[in-house]
Formats: structure tokens, sequence, C-alpha cells
């Protein structure tokens, strides 16, 4: 089996050197134009089954990653449900600035605030 891999490899070497020489103008190469290859990759039949236009898209739809991520994230999305929302605490609050410390009982002298949230 190595022996045969090895003439494999030797052979695709032996064939390819001629073929490839470095840094040779396209004209002086063994390649045919550009042109003559797209003429016949035009003239050639179709290499595989006649498709539609549905079904290519179907096709593309299907293999798009990035249509596969989106699909995804929408779908974890709309599954999250929402924390149900509570309100604050109520608080009701009393500060009474200024008040005198030789009376401590006069309010009328003092701030009052009351906060009720």
């Amino acid at each position: 089996m190595k022996t045969f891999a090895a003439l494999l490899c030797l052979s695709a070497f032996v064939v390819s050197a001629p073929a490839s020489s470095a840094q040779t103008p396209s004209s002086m190469g063994s390649l045919p134009n550009f042109d003559v290859l797209l003429n016949t990759a035009a003239t050639s039949g179709p290499t595989g089954p006649a498709l539609t236009l549905d079904e290519i898209e179907r096709l593309a739809l299907l293999r798009n990653p990035e249509i596969a991520v989106a699909a995804r994230r929408l779908a974890v999305a709309e599954a999250s449900v929402p924390a149900a929302g509570a309100l604050d605490d109520p608080q009701a609050m009393y500060r009474g600035w200024g008040v005198p410390l030789s009376q401590p009982w006069d309010y009328n002298q003092a701030q009052n605030m009351f906060m009720v949230t």
C-alpha cells in the first residue's frame, strides 16, 4: 500500500513538473487563454440536475449559517418569558430639620417634611 501511494505521488510530480514553470508570461505558458476557458465552460452541458429557482432558494436558506443563527436567536427571544414586574414597596417618611435642642417638642419652629412613595 505504501508503494502504491509513493508511485502515485511520484507520477503526479512527474506529470506536473513540465507544466509548472515559475514566472513565465501567460502567452508562453501551456495553459489556454482565459476566453477559451470561458467559451468551453459555457458550451459544455450542465454537470448536475437542473434546479428551479425555488429549489435554489430553499437550499440557500437551509445551508446559510447566518440565517440559522438568526432563526435560533429569534426562537430564544420568543421563548423567554419576561419577569413579572413588581412595584416598589410603599414607603412613608418624616424628616424634621432645625428642631430646637432647647425645646425639641416645639415642632412649629422646625422644618417638617412628610413623604409617601
